[in-house]
């Protein structure tokens, strides 16, 4: 009875412990894209041996934790349920998500299809450049999206208002069309699931060397696309 009762105890404390740790992380990050961020390298879940005495564990304890594995490892988060997740501010972060898909999916198949293009005359393929870019032990992709972002969604909003200062939109989107690696419309959802006019492929390649500029890979060229050969 003795065991029994300290093996109670302390997988009570095992879990009063994780759920603090993850209610404190849950505090400071973005929930709404926290699974993308976990996925493509950029936040990392608490990552846990032997999680509740066994080898491995998958599933939501208690309606608080979830255990499940990621990049093969055993990890455990905050079980969220948004209040409404067809909320304007759920759609933007799932339009937000769906953009730097689109682009990270442009910048793959331009690197392995077609790697003796370069963008205005670099050394190296803009993959290489960002696997560079990246912060030690974060992928290059999380990295692009998190630069992208920014804080509050600061950086997003700022590409989006210097499109909007471009003239010459037409030019932007033509070159997307005829690169490569075609450069698509990206769908964009609003509140309760209605859908909303696509982003135009122009507006989605001016983001992705926006983005490119905040991290000092490109130089912005506000009315003319990057020239690839």
């Amino acid at each position: 009875m003795k065991t029994i009762a300290f093996i109670r105890l302390t997988v009570l404390t095992i879990w009063l412990a994780l759920t603090s740790f993850v209610k404190d992380c849950g505090a400071i990050l973005n929930q709404r894209i926290f699974d993308f961020a976990c996925k493509h390298g950029f936040i990392l879940t608490a990552k846990v041996n032997g999680p509740m005495f066994s080898l491995s564990a998958s599933g939501k304890f208690a309606d608080a934790l979830v255990f499940t594995s990621w990049k093969g490892r055993p990890v455990v988060r905050q079980l969220v349920t948004p209040a409404n997740p067809q909320s304007v501010d759920q759609q933007v972060a799932r339009n937000i998500v769906r953009i730097f898909g689109t682009i990270q999916n442009f910048v793959n198949r331009m690197a392995a299809l077609f790697p003796a293009e370069r963008r205005d005359g670099r050394a190296n393929t803009d993959k290489d450049d960002l696997i560079t870019a990246a912060p030690a032990g974060q992928a290059w992709n999380g990295n692009l999206m998190k630069v992208g972002i920014g804080a509050a969604q600061i950086n997003y909003d700022a590409a989006v208002a210097a499109w909007g200062g471009v003239t010459d939109k037409t030019a932007w989107t033509t070159a997307a069309g005829v690169l490569s690696v075609v450069i698509p419309e990206v769908a964009q959802i609003g509140a309760d699931g209605v859908p909303e006019a696509n982003m135009a492929a122009g507006e989605v390649y001016f983001i992705y060397v926006y983005t490119l500029y905040l991290m000092g890979l490109s130089a912005l060229k506000d009315e003319v696309p990057p020239v690839w050969a």
